[in-house]
């Protein structure tokens, strides 16, 4: 199961932060702002492991959509899940 959602501008910071589990911290989730989208490797690697915890990432304009967890998550389920994201936030703009 998902932990939590955050969306990040493109500078990396947090925009909105939801959590469903307690086990990921905000702390996490900014090693992973300023490790991976202040050097722009999630274009290259959408789905990542750091520390113990995934990060799957979907790209969509100047926005990234996260999933994160700790657990053992089908990685394309949680692509889905993020693409439905964005066409449910598109059909609310």
């Amino acid at each position: 199961m998902i932990s939590s959602v955050v969306f990040i501008n493109i500078k990396g910071e947090i925009l909105i932060y939801r959590t469903f589990k307690d086990d990921i911290t905000r702390a996490e989730i900014q090693h992973y702002c300023s490790q991976v989208v202040a050097t722009k490797e999630y274009r290259d690697n959408p789905v990542l492991l750091l520390n113990g915890v995934s990060y799957i990432a979907v790209p969509y304009k100047d926005l990234i959509f996260l999933a994160t967890s700790k657990t053992n998550v089908n990685a394309a389920m949680a692509v889905q899940f993020l693409y439905q994201l964005i066409f449910i936030c598109k059909a609310y703009c």
